[in-house]
Formats: C-alpha cells, structure tokens, sequence
C-alpha cells in the first residue's frame, strides 16, 4: 500500500499559506516559499497552481512542477487531482527532475543531435557489472586499496564525458592504463549508456542545442515550480536556470523548501542554496513567504526537536513557526546499556503501545529511524528473529538488488535496441562464459560491424545467430566452450520466439516473457537461485518474494507510464524508472528506515535508537551524547528523524537525565491519551472494552513493566 496522509485534511488556508497562494506570478519575478515541517506545503503548491489556473486562467500546460522523488510527484498529482479535477491535473506536467530529463533527452534528442544513439541508463549493479567487466576495479590502483568508491569512480567518467577533466589525468588519478579507460569510455558512449547524472547534463546540452529552434514545450511555459528546494544539486540547479531562463515565455518560478531539512549535504546540496540561488536573480523581482503554522507536529514534539536538535548549533533562531496540533504525550527519552537491549526495548514498547491504546494503533504506525543502511539491518535481523514483520525502506526495490536483477538484462535484450548488447554479454556471464572468451567475441564482433558499416547499432544478437552458428570455432575451441555455445544459441532462440509472440505492452506481459525466458534457460534459474547462506527453503522463499517485488515494481511503472504519456514504448520507461522505488507500507510490518529514506513521511510513532552505536564507540547522535558537538549538519539531520513524528516520539541517549522539562519517562497510556491521539490521527477512538482487552491481553504476553520500572 503506497503511503498516503492519514490526517484529516485542512479545510481553510492559513494567511501566510493564503498568501502565497496568491501572490504575483508576474515574468521575471522569483517567490520563495520557507516551509517547515507540517506547515502545509504540498497543500499551498496546489493550491497555488489551481488559483493560477483558475483565477489568474494560466494554461495547465505551460506549467512545470519539479521535485526530487517520486513520492513527492506522485503525492503532488495526486492532491492537485482531488482539488481541481484529473482532466486539468493531467495536463500540468509534474515530474521529477530525472523523469523531466530523461522525457526530454528521449523525446528530442534524435531531432537535435542526428545519429546519436538513444541513451540507456545503468542501474547501480550495471554500473558495478560494467566497471568489472571493461575497467577490472580491483585493478585499479586506488580502488583497490580502497581509496576510491564505485560511485567516485562514476564521478570521474562523468568528468571525462563532460569535459571538465582530460584523459591522460583521471588515468593518472586512477591509476589505469590511459587505453583501457579510453576504450571503457568509448563503449560507453557509443552504445549510449548513461547514469542519472547524465540524463540531466544531456538535457542541459540538449536545451543550450535548441535555443535557435526552440522546443515547443518548453517555449511555452510560463511557470515553473520547484519543491524540495533544499536539496537542489549544482546540476540540478543549472537545469532550473536553463529552464526558466528558455526562449520563449517570460517566466515565473517559486521555490518552495526548508532550510533546516537540508541532509544531502554529501551530494552537494547545502543549507545556503536557496540564498545563493535568489541572489543569481538579481535582474527578477524576489520576494520569500515563510508558512508560519505546522499542522502535523505537536507543541512538545517540535519544542523538544528545536531545543535537541538545532539549539547546540545555534540553528534555532531559524525557527519561525508555531504548533496547532492538540498537545499530547511528551517526548520519551531513554538510556540503556547496549544497542540490542535498546532494539528489544523498542520491539516491547510496540507491544505495550498497540495493546494499551485498545488497538489504535497498527504494527506500519511505527518507524524506527537510523543513520545507516548497517544500522538498519542490524536491527532489522534482530526484530525479525524476534517474531516481527519487518518493512525496510531502501532506496530500490528488492528484486533489483538480488540474483533477479537479471531480469533487466533479459528485457533489455527483449527489447533489442541500445542496450542489448551489454545485456547479452551480462547475461552469458551468467550461463557460464569467461571475461577473456567474450572479449574476443567482442574483437570479432566489432570487425563484422565495421565490416558491414553499421558501427552505430547494437547487433550482437544478430552476429551471434547469423554467424556464430556458422564457424567462430577460434573461439568456442573446448568441448566446454561448444556446450556454451550451445546454450547461448538455445537462450537467443527463446528470446526471439517471446519476442514475436508477445507485445510487451501491458505488466502480465512483461512478466511472464521474462519468466518464460528465466525458466527456459536452467543456468539462469541455476544462478537466480544461488543465493548464499540461505537453507534450500529460503532461497525459494527468498526467489518468491523477489518476482513479487518484481512484478510491483512492473505494475507501479505502468500506472505512472499511463500518467506520463512519454514518448516512448513502456519497456524503455521502465527500465529508466525501475529503479526509483517509493516505501510502501504493510499493516502487518514494523517499518525501519534510513532518515534520508523516510524525508518527506509521517508516522504516528516514531523511534529514534540511540544509546549506543553497534559499530561506534559512542552514540549515533553526538547531540545526544553533551560531550561531542554535533556539526549543523548532523543537527539537520536528527531534527528531520523527530520531526517525522505525528503522536508519540521516543529517543535513545547515553544519558537520559537531559532535558528534563522536554522529556518524559515510559508511563502506562490512559483513556485521555488514547482519546487525544485517536483524534489527531483521525480515528475512531476505541472503546473502554477494546482498552480494557488491550491491556490483559498485554499483562499475559509477560514483558509488562519489563522496562518502565527503570525510569
């Protein structure tokens, strides 16, 4: 189930929201909406752009609503549906900033650029698989005394595609031959292989290529709005300069965001973006609007955030909003001796929560907030081996980061297009082929294209079905290598006949022809179901879940491709979304959560863990600790963990005595909190029989007072 607002909808704007709802929208003009958490932001944007649209009659299409994730888009469409219709919803274009690119680079990118291939993005584990297969990082000098990361080693090809660094310096740097990267380099190009960051310099190129001919859709747009301001990206930054400074229609831009929810800082991003942005538009007229209620947050929440999380930095004075939220139980601040009491802790507590409130509460109402991805499976092992259904929210989805990432190679080759070919040598890696036994399929591969002067296209599977059939025995020389040959044939032959037979056009049809080729193929289904330290049972289970996940992920990019309407076929839309995955919840799932991943959202519990840091000496949150000072940064951060809390807040620390006006100790829940908490939430509130069966039924599972004693 996607996450949608369970409070009950605000029924009247407030002045400031009110405000910037309607303010000038005049050419040339810049307004910068500052929203802080629960302030009612996504409901001002909307509304902003229904009174454009109905007041002030702007064209739906010549407005462009950009943000970072595909909740925030999805959330923003589906709001904006409710408030002014889907037939006016649909026609304004609201993406992320990647989808926008990618929409754009595919759409016009033939027309401006004549004979450069159609581009193909590499997912993190193609990027590793191309990495290994043309570069060998662990040969790489640096890489492999562990000085360079993968996504570093991303970064400088991005600097050698786009200029900003020569050839002969980044093999210095990297410590490879100046041939090899200039071959890995080429391969890349010429088969039009790119990462996310590509797509948004090409659709940078692709604007500054058009200005003399401009394209329509862009020269007509009017407005343009951008949320998550914050998190702008240096090239993110120069997409919005180029958009709204295109040929065409004087434009407007709002921004809308909140400084102290700045936590990309590691991406570039930083808290003083937004001013250094405004300050390039000193030719427009700018004005900033500041939402000055939060809706969502209660009095002691925000209270305890600000003074916790921003007063050690000096960040408070930034603060310029109030709580209309009915006021509820405070804060929780605990103190135990070590990390997996700390987790057993938080699974009791979840416990005597869902009990005592009379069934309030559902298990995907809580959401453990963590630093780290190694945080958040180490808890995630121990609530699992405790019984509970664990929800982990990671940034793709799972069937991407297993054996069955296969799957895209196996569309990509279905797809037989850019792309194919890489997938083809990927996928014979699996059934069984050497590194060096494709390289010189490679070498003989290239001479037939260049022969037969199609260098510019992707025709592996044609040389491998046209002439490797026929001799290439230098090759496949061993009795070992014929039945390899063997099996690459049978496989191709498989792919072709799914090909003619199904469309793939709707998810039924995607799924069953990559299950079709998988099942087809048994070194495929050998090596899907090879995943290691996992019983017989569960790697099955295991497999189930991931075509599960597998087939979501399909359905879901089918609903946004209906949405979209891109200019391309739904397989290519897929394959560059795929990836983009959003945190779902299930009533029967505790949630876990990286803060980075859980921006954005709210729960109505909230657990922030603490005490002490299972691969540090000290606590995750050095505000916690009052011995290490936090940087502002890590500030940010702890302050978007609590803000994300709707009722009840609890936080882990060395020293539980701080802070004692702020926090209170662990107290049985009585028939007014669970009345106040149902209310804000928007509930029923449960009956006295309903709480009288929660808390016996609590007293018999044996772990009541178990902790609240301590305090």
């Amino acid at each position: 189930m996607t996450i949608r607002p369970q409070q009950p909808p605000q029924t009247q704007l407030t002045e400031t929201q009110l405000e910037a709802v309607t303010f000038s929208h005049d050419p040339k003009s810049l307004l910068s909406i500052q929203a802080g958490p629960g302030t009612g932001k996504t409901l001002t944007l909307i509304h902003r752009i229904k009174h454009l649209i109905d007041d002030q009659q702007i064209s739906p299409e010549s407005i462009i609503v950009l943000s970072m994730t595909n909740r925030t888009v999805n959330s923003l469409r589906y709001k904006l549906c409710e408030l002014i219709g889907q037939a006016k919803a649909d026609q304004v274009k609201i993406k992320t900033f990647h989808s926008f690119a990618a929409n754009l680079v595919d759409s016009y990118l033939g027309v401006y650029f004549p004979g450069q291939p159609r581009k193909v993005l590499l997912d993190n584990l193609s990027w590793k698989n191309f990495t290994s297969f043309f570069l060998n990082p662990a040969k790489i000098g640096k890489y492999k005394r562990k000085l360079l990361r993968i996504d570093e080693l991303e970064r400088w090809i991005h600097q050698l595609k786009t200029g900003q660094a020569t050839l002969e310096n980044v093999a210095n740097t990297l410590q490879v031959s100046e041939l090899e990267l200039a071959e890995s380099l080429k391969y890349l190009i010429d088969n039009g292989m790119i990462r996310y960051s590509d797509f948004i310099s090409d659709a940078i190129k692709l604007m500054e290529k058009s200005r003399d001919n401009p394209i329509s859709e862009l020269s007509q747009v009017k407005i343009v709005i951008v949320d998550e301001f914050q998190d702008m990206q240096p090239n993110l930054l120069e997409l919005i300069d180029h958009i709204t400074k295109y040929p065409g229609e004087i434009k407007h831009l709002t921004i809308a965001g909140d400084v102290n929810q700045c936590i990309y800082e590691f991406l570039k991003s930083s808290p003083n973006i937004t001013n250094e942005f405004i300050e390039k538009f000193n030719t427009w007229k700018t004005n900033q609007i500041t939402l000055n209620q939060t809706f969502r947050l209660t009095t002691e929440v925000l209270d305890a955030a600000v003074d916790v999380a921003l007063k050690p930095v000096h960040l408070d004075h930034t603060i310029s909003f109030i709580s209309k939220h009915q006021s509820s139980i405070k804060p929780v601040l605990y103190s135990l001796p070590n990390e997996f009491e700390e987790y057993d802790f938080i699974a009791e507590e979840i416990y005597r929560l869902i009990c005592q409130s009379g069934g309030l509460f559902n298990f995907s109402d809580f959401i453990i907030l963590v630093k780290t991805n190694q945080e958040l499976d180490l808890i995630s092992n121990r609530l699992s081996k405790s019984g509970f259904k664990v929800n982990k929210f990671t940034g793709t989805p799972a069937w991407i980061d297993g054996n069955t990432h296969i799957f895209l190679d196996v569309l990509n080759v279905l797809k037989n297009g850019f792309g194919s070919d890489f997938a083809l040598l990927c996928i014979f890696m699996k059934i069984g082929a050497t590194k060096p036994l494709l390289k010189k399929l490679l070498i003989d591969y290239n001479a037939w294209k260049l022969q037969s002067n199609q260098t510019n296209k992707n025709l592996l599977e044609e040389f491998i079905c046209s002439q490797l059939s026929i001799h290439r025995d230098h090759i496949f020389n061993t009795e070992a290598r014929s039945e390899l040959k063997v099996k690459i044939i049978n496989f191709l032959a498989i792919v072709r006949q799914e090909r003619v037979s199904s469309p793939l056009n709707h998810p039924k049809q995607v799924v069953t022809s990559v299950t079709n080729i998988i099942q087809g193929t048994d070194a495929l289904v050998n090596y899907i179901n090879s995943i290691p330290d996992k019983q017989e049972q569960q790697r099955g289970e295991a497999v189930l879940e991931n075509l599960k996940s597998f087939a979501k992920s399909v359905k879901i990019s089918y609903n946004r491709y209906l949405l979209n309407k891109p200019d391309t076929t739904f397989i290519e839309f897929f394959l560059h979304t795929c990836a983009e995955d959003e945190p779902v919840v299930n009533k029967q799932c505790i949630n876990i959560s990286t803060v980075h991943k859980a921006k954005g959202l709210e729960f109505p519990v909230v657990f922030i863990p603490g005490c002490k840091s299972h691969f540090k000496r000290y606590s995750p949150w050095r505000n916690m600790s009052g011995t290490n000072k936090p940087t502002a940064q890590e500030a940010r951060l702890l302050f978007v963990a609590m803000t994300r809390a709707k009722s009840l807040l609890y936080i882990g620390t060395e020293d539980s005595h701080r802070w004692p006006k702020l926090f209170d100790p662990i107290t049985d829940i009585n028939a007014e909190n669970v009345s106040n908490m149902a209310r804000s939430l928007n509930r029923p509130i449960p009956t006295q029989a309903a709480l009288i069966k929660g808390n016996q039924v609590y007293k018999s599972l044996a772990i009541a007072s178990r902790f609240i004693k301590r305090y």
